[in-house]
Formats: C-alpha cells, structure tokens, sequence
C-alpha cells in the first residue's frame, strides 16, 4: 500500500463517495478529471496517494473547488 495520510485518504473517500452519489463511473471521473481512468482506482484502493495537481484536477471535476 502507498504512504497515505489521514487527510489523503479523508480526499479519496469524499471523492469516492461523491463520484458514486453523482452515478459517475471511474472512466467518466477520469476524463473529466483529465487523468486516466487507472488512476482513479488505484486511488480508490489506496494503492496511490494523489498528488497536489491531480487532487485538484478530480475536486475541480467533481465541483468541489
């Protein structure tokens, strides 16, 4: 498993959460984002921890900024 932080992982649940509430897919999360699809699962099974630049690409995807 990646290093994660609690705040890291706090970000991935919420966007987890919000993506499934929304009845986006990974796929559509990950274009909207700008980023590919894999890593939006990797970041959902905490096998990746979000850099600064993708952390506001999905929260800017997902109306969150």
């Amino acid at each position: 498993m990646a290093k994660d932080t609690a705040v890291t992982a706090a970000f991935v649940e919420l966007a987890k959460k919000i993506r499934e509430q929304k009845g986006l897919t990974i796929e559509q999360l990950a274009d909207m984002a700008g980023v590919h699809r894999t890593t939006i699962g990797l970041l959902e099974r905490h096998e990746r921890t979000p850099t600064l630049q993708v952390a506001s690409q999905i929260a800017k995807a997902l109306n969150l900024l």
